[in-house]
């Protein structure tokens, strides 16, 4: 068997910062006017593709698809990070807590984002929140399985 690859694991002040700094983001993000934040309003000029859709970079989804999905496996790798615990059952169980958080916590979002004049709760955005949060939390699962965790030495 290969030994794991070990990777630095900061400070509990840089990993819960950086769960901060993330969720904070992706709240203003949501939550914002969208001309506030300088994301484009509704009525905007826009491309569309097939069905009068905005498409993404793939040209499978819209860009606000794969930007929502992308947040939110941002938020799960931050939590995953915050909480890491690189083996055994624990390890597992948090990895499943930091989905279901990121995943409840872009629920919530998603639902306030209603009540933003400009915006609007989308299904598709929900989808791709978890989407997102879920396809890390396999590649996080993959992660602890190749490398280890290690204290940086004081």
């Amino acid at each position: 068997m290969h030994e794991k690859r070990q990777l630095p694991l900061a400070s509990s002040w840089v990993r819960y910062g950086l769960v901060v700094v993330i969720a904070g983001v992706i709240c203003v993000f949501t939550v914002a006017d969208a001309a506030t934040v300088g994301l484009e309003a509704d009525g905007g000029t826009v491309s569309h593709g097939p069905f009068g859709i905005d498409i993404g970079p793939l040209g499978w989804f819209e860009t606000a698809t794969y930007a929502h999905g992308m947040a939110y496996a941002g938020l799960t790798a931050s939590l995953a990070y915050a909480f890491v615990v690189p083996t055994g059952r624990a390890s597992q169980r948090r990895l499943a807590g930091c989905v279901v958080v990121a995943v409840v916590y872009g629920t919530v979002l998603e639902l306030l984002q209603g009540s933003v004049p400009s915006r609007s709760v989308e299904t598709v955005d929900f989808l791709a929140n978890t989407i997102g949060a879920s396809m890390m939390g396999l590649c996080w699962w993959w992660l602890t399985g190749v490398t280890e965790f290690v204290p940086r030495s004081e």
